[in-house]
């Protein structure tokens, strides 16, 4: 039985099933056609890695709009029981008139200092649990302002992950592994060339350069004899570097990628040491 050709939607099809945002419909469809193609399980299998190094590279976390909810609501509960209410304790006790002189018993001594001592340990132990309840209130506000400040860095993150995420969704897409050299050999990560001449590299363990220095990106191809300048660029703490080629050739479906180390003002015409490189 002769196997049908491939759809022109499979790229996108694939990317939705990494990404978990297909529908039923959708899912079925391309569990049927990676049955049908299993060669494809090597498609998946890239793009699934390209994104497991998001993990890694920024270790997201977004607390849900139903957790924020609920601390706020118990903090401002704790908060209304801590108001003050009037309150008043009576103390009974008998009174004899002599003349017109009163003369309090010795039965309401007893309870007056029995009452008395009842009320100091009623003030002493409102004090505590006032004590008691503005010191969780402080900490329900220093947990809100900390879960709002990694809600912030979380929105954040996925702004600067949304170009990756619609590069790897366009047909035509390469993806590069990059291994260190010698020279970072604990570096290591994804180089992402789209087929509209954008280029997304995601690193672990590669350093940020001193001012001077820079990373400088370069394309082997196979009807060049030299690599081809495809430009320059720093590290930094995301991991995340969206670079436009210098070189049109650079999207030409390069066999190897190449990351050296340069001056800033370097010539263009060859590169430095290789700290990075990567094929199909």
């Amino acid at each position: 039985m002769a196997r049908s050709e491939l759809p022109d939607n499979w790229q996108d099809l694939a990317a939705g099933y990494v990404l978990n945002n297909l529908s039923d419909e959708e899912v079925a469809s391309w569990e049927a056609l990676i049955e049908e193609h299993p060669e494809l399980s090597n498609e998946l299998e890239e793009l699934q890695s390209t994104l497991n190094l998001f993990a890694d590279t920024l270790p997201m976390y977004q607390p849900s709009q139903q957790l924020l909810g609920q601390i706020r609501a118990t903090a401002q509960a704790e908060w209304e029981m801590v108001e003050p209410s009037q309150s008043s304790i009576p103390v009974s006790g008998s009174f004899r008139e002599q003349g017109s002189k009163p003369v309090m018993n010795d039965r309401f001594r007893v309870l007056t200092s029995v009452g008395g001592a009842i009320a100091a340990s009623v003030i002493a132990l409102l004090g505590f649990q006032l004590y008691s309840l503005q010191s969780q209130l402080q900490q329900a506000n220093a947990t809100i302002q900390t879960l709002e400040r990694d809600l912030q860095q979380a929105q954040t993150q996925a702004q600067s992950i949304r170009p990756v995420v619609n590069t790897l969704q366009q047909p035509g897409t390469l993806i590069y592994s990059l291994e260190g050299s010698d020279l970072a050999n604990t570096a290591s990560g994804r180089l992402v060339v789209s087929d509209e001449q954008e280029v997304i590299i995601l690193v672990r363990n590669l350093p940020e350069l001193p001012s001077g220095r820079v990373y400088r990106l370069w394309a082997a191809l196979p009807t060049q004899t030299t690599l081809t300048y495809c430009g320059q660029f720093n590290s930094n703490t995301q991991g995340i570097i969206q670079l436009t080629p210098s070189s049109r050739q650079c999207g030409d479906n390069p066999t190897q990628m190449i990351i050296t180390v340069d001056g800033a003002t370097d010539p263009t015409t060859k590169g430095g040491p290789v700290v990075l490189q990567g094929r199909i």
